[in-house]
């Protein structure tokens, strides 16, 4: 007689295959969350970047403008795409605020948060720059601020 014991390494074939499939489902878990976060990290810092170049372009907004005539208070608009509410680009929004001199004029000036009565520092501004993004995490909108203070 001969017997053969094709039970055991079934059974045993059957084990290997289910710790594969959870080592496997593991695997995949770990690699999901990696490359959320990492999106999650990517839309952070192209935030952050366009924050700073937003800073820059107010800067240079102002410094071009006739304050005489009128007063650039808001820039507004969309970047890297054209609607932020689906994941496309970001929604811009830069927020300026004057810090007058004293010879200085504030024709239309929204925000005028007071006078600096010193010749050294005829004019600075305050810029505030909000940056909204969809979060993919949490499938809601980020906003990222960046306040910065600028002697003109």
């Amino acid at each position: 007689m001969i017997r053969t014991r094709g039970g055991f390494s079934m059974l045993l074939a059957l084990i290997v295959m289910i710790i594969m499939s959870a080592i496997s489902a593991m695997v995949f878990n770990v690699a999901n969350k990696t490359v959320k976060e990492t999106v999650t990290q990517y839309r952070r810092e192209q935030a952050a970047l366009l924050a700073k170049g937003y800073t820059e372009f107010a800067i240079m907004a102002v410094m071009g403008n006739d304050r005489n005539a009128n007063c650039l208070n808001e820039i507004n608009g969309t970047a890297l795409g054209s609607d932020p509410s689906i994941g496309d680009g970001y929604s811009v929004e830069v927020k300026l605020s004057y810090i007058i001199g004293a010879n200085l004029p504030a024709a239309g000036c929204d925000r005028v948060l007071g006078s600096v009565v010193t010749p050294e520092t005829p004019l600075q501004i305050l810029v505030d720059v909000y940056i909204r993004y969809l979060d993919t995490d949490t499938t809601g909108m980020r906003t990222y601020h960046r306040r910065t203070l600028q002697r003109l």
